[in-house]
């Protein structure tokens, strides 16, 4: 809330950077995150056994909130998702923006793919102890989870866009979090089964 709290406060001012700043929060997050994993050598042994559990508790998750979702969708009133269409017409006319979200989504695979590799890098550093993990600090990664989360907030709070595309939602929307726990939990259960 903070880091929200600050980008508004700060909105006079565009920090077009910040885009770039939580792409590189997220490498490292997960750089971190593969380096405890390789490091571990419980988790690398038994990394058989627990890849094909993770395979089925994601299966089970997934689909369990796409249905609560689904249902959620159905259960509710049929009111678009922006309250306001206008809105999002006028930013699809604007070359300006054309421009931003072709290059934003004109090679997702290739994201996916640093991530994976940020991730592997870590693992592999992590196995085979090129860096040695006595070194970091015990909370690194809840460091740069907390760095990542701040700047998501400032990213929100200083992009007025942002902020009204919330205000156009669906406030029945709300409860779409909700939902997406309950079928969670609910997939995962029936798996346990």
């Amino acid at each position: 809330m903070l880091g929200v709290l600050l980008g508004y406060l700060l909105k006079t001012k565009r920090f077009v950077m910040i885009h770039k700043v939580i792409t590189g929060l997220i490498w490292i997050l997960l750089f971190l995150l593969g380096l405890e994993v390789g490091g571990n050598e419980r988790i690398v042994h038994s990394l058989p056994s627990l890849g094909l559990e993770t395979v089925g508790i994601t299966v089970a998750a997934l689909l369990g909130s796409m249905i609560a979702a689904w249902i959620l969708s159905k259960t509710l009133s049929r009111k678009p998702l922006f309250q306001h269409e206008s809105n999002l017409s006028s930013t699809h006319n604007n070359p300006d923006t054309q421009k931003e979200e072709v290059s934003d989504t004109s090679s997702p695979l290739r994201g996916s793919a640093i991530i994976i590799l940020f991730f592997l890098l870590g693992v592999f550093v992590g196995y085979f102890k090129i860096i040695p993990l006595e070194y970091f600090l015990d909370n690194i990664s809840y460091y740069a989870l907390c760095m990542l989360m701040f700047s998501v907030g400032f990213g929100i709070g200083n992009d007025p866009q942002t902020i009204r595309n919330f205000r156009s939602l669906n406030p029945s929307l709300v409860f779409l979090p909700f939902m997406t726990i309950i079928g969670t939990l609910a997939g995962c259960a029936v798996l346990s089964l």
